[in-house]
């Protein structure tokens, strides 16, 4: 469980009957989500591509942690290649952002990015589709709106600033977007 309350899971699989190999998936749930269920699409790190021979042992050296940072988890776990050889693998996974497609970065060609500084949300939109109608919202873990404002790009790329010094402390979710498309980014306000 990471520091929100979310839960990830990360574990072996294999299904000789429907042909899965010895491989690894990852799920989850995020803190609010109904009891008893993992919410997040069961996700493979790793497919395996060969099968365990010899022995009914696998999956006994996994290991799931959570990272310094309280929000992202680890997992070390085995699988199997062709020929039977059992390799080790190592990822890291996010509950929020594989849950809420979150798109960070550079993807498809178009870049949003959005970075706190001394109460001051630093925003910065590359390479939109589209300028019509675009709006900045500010979203708060549990989905509620907070902020909400029309942006005015310039031809295909925007640069603003937008005052969050009030927001409580918390993992926000800043949004462009229009009805044809959408960029997310998270940040933090710490306490």
């Amino acid at each position: 469980m990471n520091d929100l309350g979310d839960i990830g899971l990360a574990y072996n699989v294999a299904d000789e009957l429907n042909s899965i190999y010895c491989g690894i998936r990852y799920t989850g749930r995020l803190a609010g989500d109904p009891l008893g269920q993992m919410t997040l699409s069961e996700t493979n790190a790793i497919a395996g591509t060969g099968a365990q021979t010899g022995t009914e042992r696998f999956g006994d050296y996994g290991h799931l942690s959570l990272d310094p940072d309280g929000n992202n988890f680890w997992f070390t776990g085995e699988y199997f290649v062709s020929g039977g050889n059992i390799r080790t693998r190592i990822f890291s996974f996010n509950v929020e952002d594989e849950f809420l497609g979150v798109e960070e970065g550079t993807t498809h060609g178009q870049t949003f990015t959005a970075f706190l500084a001394g109460g001051i949300l630093n925003i910065n939109a590359q390479d939109l589709p589209s300028t019509d109608g675009l709006v900045l919202d500010v979203i708060a873990m549990d989905g509620k709106q907070v902020i909400t404002e029309r942006v005015n790009a310039q031809g295909s790329s925007w640069n603003g600033t937008l005052d969050v010094d009030k927001l409580a402390p918390g993992i926000y979710f800043a949004r462009i977007g229009n009805a044809r498309f959408q960029r997310v980014q998270r940040f933090n306000v710490a306490q």
